[in-house]
């Protein structure tokens, strides 16, 4: 299924001088700043105060190697499931940094282990991921059940105890690899609606020895979950990034929202405006996606640029440092157009300050060049023929190949 946008820009006839850039604050108050914000099925993205601060500059290391099949799916395995949300979605100061889960729209369903390993932790909390569960496997990584109602088994006799030696509810708890071992398929838990949740689900993530984020779906083998669905374009900006830079003859952003419906047959969208650029200019994207049999939205977790059929672009969300680096969600998308406008905006380039691991580009981090009347030594795209591919979450399975396409013609 693809979805194609025409789009032709043109250079400008002249050159503006361009404004003078002025520095402004805003004393608003603090919950303006949710405001037209999707809102947040889970929370829990806040660091345990006895974990180990991870710095964004981590490095991610090499893809885990895990067969497919290696984990189970933790709620109702083997069967059809739903999520409620998926991982990299946009968030409040935070990347989403795993799966939601739904459970039907209820609590008390049992949470299975994904493989065998044993609990190394376990928090006890009114905040965050609320009652949360972590199990060490053999290959090093650690899976994370969160939002749980009850914990079960010895260890919920050990919680208990020591709550009442600290004479406190809330607790985190470490373990040694012998005390608390559980096999794959074994029922850890209870699912809940515990912590920072906005409704009854499970939050499961996968995390490495460093702590950071990673995507459950990435390793494929969960027939549980499908995903026919291509994601949805709902708008794109072309932006001024240096100072000679100019889009539709001003220094500044400008946002272009599909008016008419997609041509018949995968024709995709056809813009019949002109839109000019000149300089180093950056594109950004907004959209979502939907999984099978499913009205809630999901997040974009991977993205592409190509220019003349070659790779220029591409962030894929499989990996997030944990804590630190999930803080630059706000340097991934247009945080300013988000608080001003309400408008979630994705950059397709790599701003200044953006550390993160995620992205494959040149060595202009995907800022677009344009010159008058000739193709400069570096990457320039102009004259060119650019296409943005917005990828569904199981697009690199085998549960599905959809992928929605913006073609640009510049």
């Amino acid at each position: 299924m693809f979805l194609y946008l025409l789009i032709d820009l043109r250079m400008p006839d002249k050159l503006i001088v361009p404004p003078r850039r002025l520095l402004s604050f805003s004393f608003l108050p603090l919950f303006l700043l949710f405001l037209g914000l999707q809102p947040a099925s889970c929370g829990g993205q806040e660091p345990d105060s006895l974990a180990p601060v991870v710095t964004p500059e981590t490095p991610a290391g090499p893809r885990p190697t895990v067969p497919n099949g290696y984990f189970l799916f933790p709620i109702k395995p083997g069967k059809t499931n739903f999520l409620a949300a998926s991982m990299g979605e946009l968030r409040p100061n935070h990347f989403h940094g795993g799966l939601d889960i739904k459970t039907d729209g209820r609590v008390d369903l049992p949470v299975y282990a994904a493989a065998d390993g044993y609990i190394s932790r376990l928090k006890q909390s009114s905040f965050g991921y609320g009652n949360v569960l972590y199990i060490t496997h053999p290959n090093g990584l650690t899976t994370v059940y969160g939002h749980l109602n009850h914990f079960l088994g010895a260890t919920a006799a050990e919680l208990l105890q020591r709550q009442y030696e600290k004479q406190s509810y809330e607790l985190e708890l470490f373990f040694k690899p012998d005390q608390f071992p559980v096999k794959r398929g074994e029922v850890v838990a209870l699912s809940g609606n515990t912590g920072g949740s906005a409704g009854p689900h499970l939050h499961w993530e996968v995390r490495n020895a460093q702590d950071h984020q990673l995507n459950p779906l990435q390793w494929g083998g969960f027939t549980e979950i499908q995903d026919h669905v291509a994601p949805m374009l709902q708008a794109f900006a072309v932006e001024a990034l240096g100072i000679e830079a100019r889009v539709q003859g001003v220094f500044g952003k400008s946002v272009f929202v599909p008016k008419t419906p997609p041509l018949p047959n995968g024709g995709g969208y056809v813009w019949a405006d002109t839109i000019s650029a000149f300089g180093s200019v950056g594109l950004l994207v907004q959209g979502f996606d939907r999984f099978d049999g499913v009205w809630n939205k999901n997040g974009l977790q991977r993205v592409e640029i190509r220019i003349n059929g070659q790779p220029f672009y591409r962030h894929v969300v499989d990996d997030v440092p944990f804590p630190d680096g999930t803080r630059q969600v706000n340097q991934h998308m247009d945080y300013e157009w988000r608080f001003l406008q309400g408008r979630q905006l994705e950059k397709l380039f790599v701003d200044d300050g953006n550390d993160l691991t995620m992205y494959t580009t040149g060595p202009r981090k995907a800022a677009c060049a344009w010159r008058t009347g000739k193709y400069t030594p570096w990457k320039s795209c102009w004259p060119t023929r650019m296409a943005i591919l917005l990828r569904c979450v199981l697009c690199c399975g085998a549960n599905s190949r959809c992928t929605t396409r913006l073609a640009l013609r510049w």
